[in-house]
């Protein structure tokens, strides 16, 4: 069994850190780059002054090593991947705010097609994230479609969902059932939201 996920979404304290580490890094490769160039500039001006009188020669500076070039692309992609996911994050809130707000005039209809467009851009993404890996051996065997896993009780979605759909729910986006997401569209938990909750988030942990 893998050891348990945190389920909590990264927030603002989390991304300004990520943030703030890439930065430290582009300053850090930068900080190298300039110390280098002075080296190699006081060493080439040492070695022409005691050298014998020759053509002169253009120097060549290396400003950056393929090391530090690696560092700084690592840092730019980190970075642009944690800006592609906030954006996500931030879409995903005002569309749920957007639907709380007019919740109170939705009916059960609309609630209904509201949350079969939440799972399929769900599984759209996920598809995406897990490369189309989201069954796990036995599922994928048993010819389960995978589209059922982003609805329906969490207990059977978890225990069908690969490796990496698990870490997509745990790490990028969380799995909501149908009960979960009427309760976030009204701002009204149930008994029956809370326990879906409780329960969605117990298949995580033992997941």
């Amino acid at each position: 069994m893998a050891s348990p996920r945190n389920t909590e979404r990264p927030g603002d304290d989390d991304m300004d850190a990520m943030q703030q580490l890439c930065n430290e890094i582009s300053d850090l490769v930068m900080d190298i780059r300039v110390l280098r160039a002075h080296a190699q500039q006081e060493l080439y001006a040492t070695a022409t002054a005691y050298a014998p009188e020759t053509a002169p020669v253009e120097p060549v500076f290396v400003l950056e090593t393929d090391e530090e070039r690696v560092m700084r692309e690592e840092g730019e992609q980190m970075l642009a991947d944690a800006i592609e996911a906030e954006r996500d994050t931030q879409w995903l809130a005002d569309r749920e705010a957007d639907a709380a707000a007019n919740a109170h005039t939705m009916s059960s209809g609309e609630i209904t097609e509201q949350y079969a467009a939440h799972v399929e851009r769900q599984y759209l993404a996920a598809e995406d994230y897990c490369r189309g890996v989201l069954l796990n051996r036995r599922a994928a065997a048993a010819g389960i479609d995978p589209r059922t896993l982003f609805s329906g009780p969490s207990h059977v979605a978890y225990a069908r969902a690969s490796e990496e759909l698990l870490t997509f729910w745990s790490e990028v986006e969380r799995r909501l059932t149908k009960t979960e997401f009427t309760a976030h569209l009204s701002g009204r938990w149930t008994q029956a939201a809370q326990t879906a909750r409780h329960a969605a988030w117990d298949c995580a942990a033992a997941a």
